[in-house]
């Protein structure tokens, strides 16, 4: 290699560190995860760090008033990594276009439903627990993440966290 090209690649090798060393060092094991499509493992990843961020570790769920006070810049951080890695399948942004469709128009049991987080029978929604749900790009888009809105199916605490989405402006169009 000549001088030219040994230059070249540390340009390069300069290029690519600066992008790592740019992300918040707190979702650098998130990024691993999601860029090796490893869904579950990034799921949990992400709520731990949610919960993390909220000082919320030993509770492990968020409450309505964590997600009013979550900062804007970390939902955006995350969604970014999802929305990357998963090609738009997943995503806080995702689910807040899902959310905000014309089919589904900000009706918390047609988004459960369709983001496959459970079903409507009956009038009635049921909330999968998360053991039933799989973890590939084959599941619903929007599906992902869901491990920090589970905290027994309590639907209040869950459309707060899509308000919070929408107040940050996390995939506004």
């Amino acid at each position: 290699m000549g001088v030219a090209g040994l230059i070249l690649g540390l340009a390069g090798v300069q290029i690519i560190y600066s992008q790592i060393t740019s992300l918040n060092p707190r979702y650098v094991q998130l990024q691993k995860l999601l860029s090796d499509q490893k869904w579950k493992e990034a799921d949990d990843e992400t709520a731990q760090k949610m919960w993390e961020v909220a000082g919320r570790q030993q509770e492990r769920s968020l409450r309505e008033e964590d997600f009013e006070k979550f900062p804007c810049e970390d939902l955006r951080t995350i969604d970014n990594l999802w929305v990357k890695y998963s090609k738009e399948h997943f995503g806080f942004s995702v689910q807040r276009h899902i959310w905000e469709s014309a089919d589904v128009n900000s009706d918390f049991d047609k988004f459960i439903a369709r983001v496959g987080w459970g079903i409507t029978q009956d009038n009635k929604i049921t909330i999968y627990g998360l053991n039933l749900l799989s973890f590939d790009l084959t599941i619903p888009k929007g599906q992902l993440p869901v491990a920090v809105t589970y905290d027994g199916g309590n639907i209040t605490t869950r459309k707060k966290y899509m308000s919070r989405i929408i107040s940050c402006d996390i995939g506004a169009n």
